[in-house]
């Protein structure tokens, strides 16, 4: 009997063994290490739309989704052409532009790490600008599609600037020698502002003889005299003629 129940005994030992080393042998299974990062950039700006002359700030978010930490973050941002640098900083790393590309360097980014950065800017002339920019680390990234952002700004005029746009046209076109030809100038004050002292200059040609010249409003000399055009006030400020 004694022999009976230390065999049963010596085989749920060995069972057990056995079960044991292969739950071992599955946990290590598990324990492998995870080498992709990805990272994800997102972008804001503000004001949008924003007046020439004003800041203009990007606001960049670079998060990693994992499963591995990213090392030596960098994100790269290249600025519309039509825009001043002001300023680059970040909350974690240094920023640094260089002929309008700032180049923040992070630094590693471990999952669910999250890095904001602030680009200041003037834009200079009133148009839709796009600002692009990209983040990268040295580790592989399962989906490079999230790395990029772009960003598209209206830019106004200045409430307190006038554009003013010129144009010219002469008739006849050809004109016979002897004959008079006339040039017509015409004068916009696209806005937003009134424009005030408004100055119109027109250099004749020195094959021509000066014959006279009139204007919409003022006194027409080859100079005129200054005046005061309202925003979409439009006319034919200048008519030189020649002969």
């Amino acid at each position: 009997m004694r022999k009976l129940i230390i065999a049963a005994i010596i085989g749920v030992i060995a069972v057990m063994g056995t079960f044991g080393a292969t739950q071992a042998q599955g946990v290590l299974s598990h324990n492998i290490v995870a080498t992709d990062a990805d990272l994800v950039l997102t972008k804001g700006d503000s004001p949008d739309p924003v007046q020439v002359g004003d800041h203009l700030t990007y606001t960049l978010v670079v998060t990693n989704h994992g499963p591995a930490t990213s090392t030596s973050v960098m994100l790269e941002d290249t600025l519309p052409g039509n825009v001043t640098f002001v300023s680059a900083s970040s909350t974690s790393g240094t920023c640094s532009e260089t002929s309008g590309l700032v180049t923040c360097s992070l630094g590693d980014l471990s999952l669910g790490g999250v890095v904001t950065a602030t680009i200041i800017v003037i834009p200079n002339v009133a148009t839709d600008i796009t600002n692009t920019a990209r983040v990268h680390g040295n580790e592989d990234d399962p989906n490079n599609s999230n790395n990029d952002a772009a960003e598209i700004t209206t830019v106004v005029a200045s409430s307190n600037q006038a554009d003013i746009s010129v144009d010219k046209a002469g008739s006849p076109n050809p004109v016979p020698v002897g004959g008079s030809l006339t040039f017509i100038v015409g004068v916009v004050n696209h806005g937003p502002a009134t424009s005030t002292g408004v100055t119109l200059v027109d250099t004749l040609p020195a094959e021509v003889t000066f014959s006279s010249a009139t204007a919409t409003a003022d006194r027409a000399r080859r100079r005129t005299s200054p005046r005061s055009l309202h925003p979409d006030g439009s006319g034919r400020t200048r008519d030189p003629s020649a002969s």
